[in-house]
């Protein structure tokens, strides 16, 4: 059988050639890397930024970070009590359930116990869930609490306000 792929023909062959050729070695890589960094940094430099504009993107971040820890802990918040009100309505079926037994109504009985299966995957759902929303919160609260630039905000606040003596 003759094989049409004449790139993968070639590949062979220049493999058989040198056999290094596919090999990858990440420490040669990185410390090319890092040169071919700086040397493109030295032909286009960073453009001076306005400090205007990085007050404003200073104080974006900052609000952002601050919205992201406010969002996520009210999320948590209502996931939370979806597990409690869940929690708690198991407990009511739990004993709906009961007082169904001891009045011999076999079919509402029969009807809570069909429901309770159902409301304790909801359960493990919601407590899931819950896991993955206190997870973002911390992980919120801990972006908020690693912005180390109040002080250049600061800083800035006080250049932006001689721009504008009058605000």
């Amino acid at each position: 059988m003759r094989e049409h792929n004449y790139l993968g023909l070639a590949l062979k062959a220049e493999l058989e050639k040198n056999p290094d050729l596919m090999a990858f070695d990440s420490v040669t890589f990185a410390k090319d890397l890092a040169a071919r960094r700086v040397a493109a940094q030295k032909l286009n430099p960073p453009a001076p930024v306005n400090p205007y504009e990085e007050y404003r993107q200073l104080r974006g971040r900052l609000r952002q970070l601050e919205q992201y820890a406010e969002n996520s802990a009210i999320y948590f918040t209502n996931i939370a009590g979806n597990v409690a009100f869940i929690e708690k309505n198991i407990k009511r079926v739990e004993q709906e359930k009961q007082y169904a037994f001891k009045a011999g109504n076999n079919t509402l009985e029969k009807n809570w116990s069909n429901a309770l299966p159902r409301m304790k995957d909801e359960l493990a759902e919601a407590s899931k869930e819950l896991k993955r929303a206190k997870a973002e919160k911390e992980h919120a609260a801990t972006a908020l609490a690693a912005f180390d630039q109040h002080a250049r905000i600061a800083e800035l606040q006080t250049y932006v306000d001689s721009l504008n003596p009058n605000i």
